[in-house]
């Protein structure tokens, strides 16, 4: 028996998530130690939320509040470390670090000239790589076939209205390129 397309989805999603979780902790980590001169167990010991406080204190649930994902620090603990420690905010670091790679098939069009010389358009598959936000709706609504792997009726409609819109405008840049070169 296969999973089902949101057990499948929501799996993608966590891996994405842990992704990022994991990204945070080790930027942080190799920051206090290449740059902030701790060893290693010192940055992991201040990356982590002492379990043990929690459970002695009763006044520390706060501390339990604080505990991230990781069981240490939050997500805006550790980016208040990069920020206001070394200057990094981690927002601007690139999405293949936060997210991830995603590899997807995807369909473009490419010229084909035949035998008598006449030029026209083909759709061909093509392997991606994507370093997107693929927990919100956006991804998957703009690439359906990757949980069910057949468009329905609509979608192969919105599908073919998509690529004859790249065809036109792959048709509007060549008819203003002629255009240009005749002027000169």
């Amino acid at each position: 028996m296969y999973p089902s397309d949101r057990i499948m989805r929501d799996y993608l999603c966590w891996r994405q998530a842990d992704c990022h979780i994991n990204n945070m902790y080790n930027t942080c980590f190799w920051m206090l130690v290449q740059k902030g001169g701790m060893t290693e167990k010192e940055a992991e010991k201040r990356l982590k939320v002492s379990k043990r406080a929690t459970q002695k204190d009763p006044g520390a649930s706060h501390v339990r509040r604080r505990a991230g994902a990781d069981g240490g620090t939050l997500s805006r603990d550790k980016n208040e470390l990069l920020f206001s420690e070394y200057g990094i905010n981690y927002n601007a670091i690139e999405d293949i670090f936060k997210k991830g790679s995603v590899v997807i098939r995807d369909r473009e069009l490419i010229d084909v000239v035949d035998k008598a010389g006449k030029s026209s358009k083909r759709s061909r598959g093509v392997v991606r790589t994507l370093h997107c936000d693929i927990i919100k709706d956006a991804f998957w609504n703009s690439h359906p076939e990757i949980l069910r792997g057949k468009l329905t009726g609509a979608q192969r409609k919105e599908e073919r209205a998509r690529q004859r819109e790249v065809e036109l405008a792959a048709e509007a840049s060549a008819a203003a390129a002629i255009s240009k070169d005749a002027e000169r």
